[in-house]
């Protein structure tokens, strides 16, 4: 899934994630859709596997509460 926008202020913008960025998978779960994605970042600690430029990295986030959103939008 490619990440079309992350907001200011945001658990993501501040783990450096940047729109382009491919969202492979989040807590090890691949990803079919939104609905994945929303699932699986339902919790406190949310590692998150991505792909910038064909090269593939890992975040690490931990919320603050579990209904926080991390701020990523997708098309």
């Amino acid at each position: 899934m490619t990440i079309q926008g992350v907001k200011r202020r945001s658990y993501a913008k501040k783990a450096g994630i940047l729109a382009g960025d491919e969202l492979l998978a989040v807590n090890g779960h691949s990803l079919t859709d939104v609905f994945d994605y929303r699932f699986y970042t339902a919790e406190l600690d949310v590692s998150l596997s991505l792909c910038r430029d064909g090269k593939p990295f890992e975040v690490f986030i931990r919320k603050k509460r579990e209904e926080d959103e991390l701020g990523l939008e997708f098309a």
